[in-house]
């Protein structure tokens, strides 16, 4: 297969309070053309807890990396799933496909109401890559005064 004919999938599960499954496949994209993949608002203070999952058709190594973080957001350190990971809400893998993830986890302070935009670059050891971005929406959590 020649440069830049594959395709890698990127798969992001949610799981701040919701239920859904957020499951594309992305095309070779710059940072610059990077289609947003996965939207979500949330509120200060409330804690959003996202897997970002991908892996290589090819079997080939894959680093995620997680740009242009907010302030307190954290990723976790890469993690090689088990052989045979499988996710019954997820498009099958084809035989020889190798998983990764990462793990995105944000408090937002009560300063911090306002849109992000992160962006996610998966790149395989041939050098394949592509990107996609989430957007963020943090909404203002009315507090009570202190007496």
């Amino acid at each position: 297969m020649k440069k830049g004919s594959k395709k890698l999938l990127l798969i992001v599960l949610a799981v701040f309070a919701m239920s859904s499954v957020f499951v594309f496949a992305v095309s070779r994209h710059t940072r610059i053309e990077a289609p947003v993949r996965f939207a979500v608002t949330v509120a200060e203070g409330t804690t959003l807890v996202k897997t970002i999952s991908c892996y290589d058709p090819d079997g080939d190594d894959v680093n995620i990396v997680v740009e242009d973080l907010p302030t307190g957001a954290t990723v976790s350190t890469q993690i090689e799933p088990t052989p045979g990971y499988t996710d019954p809400d997820l498009p099958a893998a084809p035989t020889g496909a190798k998983w990764f993830t990462r793990e995105l986890t944000w408090t937002p302070s009560f300063s911090q109401a306002g849109d992000y935009t992160i962006y996610i670059h998966a790149t395989d050891t041939p050098g394949d890559d592509d990107w996609v971005k989430y957007e963020i929406t943090v909404t203002n959590t009315n507090r009570p005064p202190v007496l």
